[in-house]
């Protein structure tokens, strides 16, 4: 699978300066739930793990059609999409800021 994109961006100047600002972007129901689903059975038995390589998150969570413009945004023309992404699923606060690959 080819790993770089282009797309027209979607963020506003000042969107991209609050992402800067707080590191979050957040981009409410747009994933579908079978999808969202199966992201989460996913890091259940991939003992956290997202499945940042697999083509069906690629396709219908990276390269979602209201997901890319943003990336985009933020990571310019002709992006590699990241085989590295954040687990960001637990709520509260956390000693630890796990990043997982």
């Amino acid at each position: 699978m080819d790993l770089t994109h282009d797309c027209p961006p979607t963020l506003t100047d000042n969107q991209v300066l609050e992402f800067c600002k707080t590191g979050l972007l957040r981009l409410d129901a747009i994933v579908p739930d079978e999808i969202n689903k199966r992201v989460f059975q996913y890091c259940d038995q991939h003992n956290g793990a997202i499945p940042a390589a697999e083509d069906w998150y690629i396709e219908n969570v990276t390269l979602n059609p209201r997901v890319i413009g943003p990336i985009r945004s933020l990571l310019g023309r002709d992006f590699t999409y990241p085989m590295a992404v954040g687990n960001r699923s637990r709520s509260g606060p956390h000693s630890d800021n796990q990043w997982l690959a």
